[in-house]
């Protein structure tokens, strides 16, 4: 199937870089191999943190979503003992939406680079991977994000003497 969609793209003069259809030979190309490639691990589009950064921000959604329905339900005073239960989570609110934001710019620029038909499939993949590696360094810096949130979580444990 992956050559049948690498075969209708080239027909169609559509964009094969980034895609599964994406299999010129250079160095970095073993892992896109259809079959393969299903065996091999590829890191520069493992993208690192982005799943966590993803169900970090999943799980705050749904803990505003909480938020607004004990308020509504229970009161201001049992939203407010949700919201010290989980602080960790709470004061990293800002942080998680600032790269959400930052991720959603990349997906765009992203987009926009495979839409374009003035560069060449090596050229875009260049910057592809280049974008690969920006996306990587942003999203290292959820490394500090995730072990302030779960340092939060173990002080409160360790405080309120509910830690195993």
């Amino acid at each position: 199937m992956v050559l049948s969609d690498r075969v209708a793209r080239e027909f169609a003069n559509e964009n094969v870089v980034g895609t599964a259809a994406d299999f010129g030979f250079d160095n970095r190309t073993l892992a896109n191999l259809p079959v393969i490639g299903d065996l091999m691990y590829d890191p520069q589009k493992g993208g690192g943190f982005q799943e966590d950064m993803y169900e970090a921000v999943e799980d705050m959604n749904t803990l505003v979503t909480t938020l607004g329905q004990i308020r509504e339900s229970r009161g201001h005073q049992a939203a407010k003992d949700f919201e010290n239960e989980h602080k960790g989570m709470f004061d990293a609110k800002r942080r998680l939406q600032y790269f959400e934001r930052r991720m959603k710019h990349y997906r765009d620029e992203r987009d926009r680079l495979f839409e374009r038909n003035d560069l060449s499939d090596e050229d875009k993949r260049r910057m592809l991977y280049r974008m690969f590696e920006n996306r990587d360094d942003m999203l290292g810096e959820m490394v500090k994000i995730m072990g302030d949130i779960r340092q939060e979580r173990s002080m409160m444990e360790s405080a309120l003497g509910t830690r195993p």
